[in-house]
């Protein structure tokens, strides 16, 4: 839970958590998962991958085959980034005496970083 936060060069002290959800970004729309539709492996090239358009329907599951020939690139498992973030809605004041406003305070985890979302009037 976050305890303070640094906006605009002033320390803000949290005063109270409003609320608290997850969410996740447009994970089908990444390279990797057009790479898994497309069945190309992670040792191939991401440049082929990123040109080639998300299709309309993204099937549900992407069969792997039980065993590849002889010469060919083994499957390769790779990670998808979910793009899971975590939001704060927060009360927090820069100072005792600091009006008091609402903040919304984003964790992405995948990239470990807080970011100020939004402010409320």
């Amino acid at each position: 839970m976050p305890e303070q936060f640094l906006w605009r060069g002033r320390l803000y002290l949290v005063r109270e958590v409003l609320a608290r959800w997850c969410g996740t970004g447009p994970w089908w729309r990444g390279p990797e998962v057009r790479g898994l539709v497309l069945g190309l492996t992670s040792r191939e090239s991401a440049s082929r991958v990123a040109q080639v358009p998300v299709p309309a329907k993204v099937p549900a599951a992407v069969p792997v085959p039980a065993s590849v020939p002889t010469g060919q690139a083994d499957p390769v498992l790779i990670g998808i980034d979910l793009q899971e973030r975590t939001f704060w809605r927060l009360s927090a004041a820069a100072g005792r005496s600091a009006e008091i406003g609402v903040y919304d305070l984003c964790f992405e985890e995948s990239r470990g970083l807080w970011t100020l979302a939004r402010t409320h009037d």
